[in-house]
């Protein structure tokens, strides 16, 4: 697991606590959410950078928001 991954883990595990199927359930719904506020954090960054370039480069660059998060969450070589 990278270390940012971890850090989301950890995060996720001191919100919940207990071995039961609802703390099971409640860990794995705010790890998820943790990834997904991650990402879509690096996508309004990916955006706000490429708000100077003009319109036809802007548009060639989006396709390359999935490249941009999974490079920031280091999960190009997995």
């Amino acid at each position: 697991m990278n270390e940012r991954i971890k850090q989301l883990w950890e995060e996720a595990a001191k919100k919940t606590q207990g071995d039961s199927w609802k703390e099971q359930t409640k860990f794995i719904e705010k790890f998820a959410e943790l990834i997904v506020q991650e990402c879509a954090q690096h996508a309004l960054d990916f955006n706000t950078n490429i708000q100077s370039l003009p319109d036809k480069v802007m548009r060639g660059n989006l396709y390359r928001v999935l490249d941009y998060i999974k490079d920031r969450m280091e999960l190009n070589n997995e």
